[in-house]
């Protein structure tokens, strides 16, 4: 520093990459400028209205001549898989220099994602992401009118895009910004119905290797013969491990693809006034804070919109209404036996029962109210926070069902008018139904609504049924995992409160210290708080039986009055399906691709045996009345208490839209058992009973056991066989338990 002083060499210094931005070119430049004014202590990439410390980003262009990519995608769709792959054969196929980066937003399948992808004959040395993109592929249709896409759409680029809406159609829909953009950069553009030729071929919503053929095609990188050998190859070897049936149903994919791809005539493109969508939301936190993030301007957010006590306001999640569902369910009310099971099922607490008294909407159809003169009664959903994920509809367990899926579009229009309406109207919440089964707990409001938890998550429902019986007078303690992520991921908050301002109050501490953050709520709250609170402790099982089991059997062997709810996915489900000590024996998982070799750890027979905790065991979808009798038991409970739920996951491998079926069919084979276990009364009630020979159907419909008997042979077979003696022997001990042996 004396050096420096002695000849007059003046130091400044500042900060990049605070809130995780980037350090971009503008940036560096920007840097290098200030030499001229010298300012110190500055920052740069964030607007720092308050200390007035950040520099302001001049206009720079690289002129990089790397080709580079910009992919939008739905969480789930398979798109960041295709990019993944595409630089797989780029880069190690045709030894070209190519680099990855993707962004995903904190919601779970079902969400924004975007990848960034470069390619080039020389050494890339671009360490930011693609903000000049010669191709822009957008992989849901919903993203063009919410999203400016196009931003940053080289001259003379390329646009592809998942459309419902052919070649000659994409005119009348497209809003203006997009329209000016494609014709002031002379860029092409091209449509394909990605989706319903993927639903053609069995494929789902899976449309990644349709849209990567496509992205050939149309991007010109490297000679399409070439890229569609390696596509195919890369299928072969990608997809191995879920069985030939889906193998061939990639390739035929891929091979159809050329059929269906349309190119549009940008040139006829007239403008109409159609523009990007803006939801009249007067909320203060909503139009400062969300909206700007909705429009994926978070990142120009000044300083001072942030509160400085870091709380977020509840139900804000209500404001996203993200509106992606490709399907809808549409309620046929002459079927409908009014039961409340799909209200319960639904993992996002976006299908109501609406119940009226007297005179309803003429243009909405009700139908009369089983067990109530004189009341109408009509499942409505919310069509623009629904997923699309058909639980509801498999759910339902009437002969003819009350719930079909149909394509999203007219109906999706339809829905948000008489969602809108019956908003505004006065709905009745007490009924002469018992709330011990879902007839009458339907009706009661539920504070936990609209999550970015993944289409057909089994672990959400749970979460609502807790809110729903105690959500008023509730504090939770949430690990870290899926149900933070959904539960608390900043400015999304689906926890609501009701008209008295009551509501969960929720936090989240570390992943591996939960159970005693929990443990330290309950304990203070008998010194802070002048009203009776309602303790849980939710978490995964990554939490529960791993990483922060210490705690947990330190709590359980309390006297403390806490509610340990734990959401058994089998696998640690929110950083991609990795083993854990409750994954099953013979999975084949992360960390396990041969399948586990040893059995699942057995939480709830190690919480029984310490006569100290209430224990139950449950399977909303297999017995809904069980399941709300043991979350009323624990909470009645003087004492902690422990419920293990069984979560089907994505990660499990089968259609989400049966998460419903799959907790039935688990119980139903023995795979999983409902209990209850009081220690006041030292009695174990076994809720379930078990048909073994059903159980080789249960483990063939999920391909993390099926698709190892393809690649291990009797190996896989004998470990599936040790899983199943497994899940004899724990029934055989639950059953010694009852009988007090």
């Amino acid at each position: 520093a004396n050096a420096l002083k002695e000849r007059k060499i003046k130091v400044v210094g500042g900060r990049y990459g605070l809130g995780g931005k980037e350090f971009t070119p503008r940036m560096a430049k920007a840097v290098v400028d200030n030499f001229v004014k010298m300012k110190d202590n500055f920052t740069v990439g964030i607007c720092d209205d308050v200390l007035k410390s950040s520099l302001p980003l001049p206009e720079y262009s690289t002129n990089l001549k790397e080709f580079q990519m910009k992919f939008w995608g739905l969480g789930s769709d398979g798109t960041v898989s295709a990019s993944k792959s595409t630089i797989k054969i780029l880069g190690e196929e045709l030894e070209k220099y190519v680099q990855g980066y993707f962004e995903y937003d904190s919601k779970k399948s079902g969400s924004l994602t975007r990848s960034h992808v470069r390619v080039s004959d020389h050494p890339i040395k671009s360490t930011y992401l693609v903000e000049e993109a010669n191709i822009i592929t957008i992989s849901n249709f919903s993203f063009v009118h919410r999203y400016n896409c196009l931003e940053g759409l080289q001259k003379g680029g390329t646009v592809l895009i998942n459309s419902v809406f052919n070649a000659d159609e994409v005119d009348k829909v497209l809003p203006d910004i997009y329209k000016k953009t494609l014709q002031e950069k002379k860029a092409k553009l091209y449509v394909i119905n990605a989706q319903k030729l993927a639903e053609e071929v069995g494929l789902g919503n899976k449309i990644n290797m349709i849209m990567q053929t496509a992205l050939f095609k149309v991007s010109n990188i490297i000679d399409f013969d070439i890229a569609q050998t390696q596509i195919e190859n890369y299928i072969k070897k990608t997809f191995s491990k879920k069985g030939k049936a889906t193998i061939e149903k990639n390739l035929l994919a891929s091979r159809k693809t050329l059929e269906r791809l349309q190119k549009v005539d940008v040139g006829k493109f007239t403008l109409n006034g159609t523009t990007l969508r803006e939801k009249n939301i007067a909320d203060k936190f909503y139009q400062n804070i969300m909206r700007p993030i909705e429009k994926l301007e978070g990142d120009k957010l000044p300083v001072s919109v942030f509160n400085k006590e870091g709380i977020v306001p509840q139900g804000t999640a209500e404001f996203e209404k993200r509106g992606f569902a490709l399907h809808l369910p549409v309620w046929l009310p002459k079927n409908c036996i009014q039961c409340g099971q799909c209200v319960m099922m639904c993992p996002h607490n976006a299908i109501r029962p609406v119940l009226v008294k007297g005179k309803t909407p003429e243009e909405i159809e009700f139908a009369a109210a089983f067990g109530m003169n004189g009341y109408y009664y009509r499942i409505q959903i919310s069509p623009e926070d629904c997923t699309g994920c058909g639980v509801c509809a498999k759910t339902c367990p009437a002969i003819n069902k009350a719930l079909e899926m149909k394509i999203s579009g007219e109906e999706m229009e339809k829905q948000k008018k008489n969602y809108k309406i019956l908003q505004k109207l006065k709905t009745e919440k007490e009924t002469p139904f018992s709330t011990d089964l879902p007839k009458g707990l339907q009706f009661k409001d539920s504070y936990f609504a609209f999550s970015g938890a993944c289409a057909g998550c089994g672990e959400t429902p749970y979460i609502r049924l807790a809110t729903t019986l105690f959500g008023d007078h509730m504090v939770i303690a949430n690990a870290t995992g899926c149900s933070s992520i959904y539960g608390g991921s900043y400015p999304s908050c689906p926890y609501l409160k009701d008209e008295k301002g009551r509501g969960p109050a929720w936090a989240n501490s570390l992943f591996e210290d939960n159970a005693e953050f929990g443990l330290g709520i309950e304990i203070g709250s008998k010194f802070t708080s002048k009203q009776k609170q309602s303790v849980w402790i939710i978490g995964g099982d990554g939490w529960a039986y791993d990483i922060g089991y210490g705690g947990l059997d330190h709590v359980l062997n309390s006297k403390e009055n806490v509610n340990i709810l734990v959401l058994d996915t089998e696998v640690y489900s929110n950083t991609g399906g990795q083993a854990s000590k409750s994954t099953p024996r013979g999975a084949m998982v992360k960390f396990a691709n041969s399948g586990k070799q040893t059995k699942k750890k057995d939480l709830v027979a190690l919480a029984i045996a310490s006569k100290n905790c209430y224990v139950a065991q449950v399977s909303l979808g297999a017995n809904m009345g069980q399941c709300i009798k043991a979350f009323k038991e624990a909470e009645n409970f003087e004492g902690p208490s422990l419920i293990v739920a069984y979560s089907p996951c994505v990660n499990h491998g089968f259609d989400m839209s049966e998460t419903s079926t799959e907790m039935r069919k688990a119980v139903e084979c023995g795979y999983w058992s409902l209990v209850r276990y009081n220690p006041k009364t030292n009695k174990l009630e076994i809720d379930s009973t078990a048909n073994f020979d059903k159980y080789e159907d249960f483990i063939n419909r999920e391909s993390r056991f099926s698709a190892i008997k393809e690649l291990r042979g009797k190996e896989a077979e004998a470990l599936l066989e040790e899983n199943k003696a497994d899940a004899q022997n724990r029934i055989e001990y639950l059953k010694m338990l009852a009988k007090g042996d």
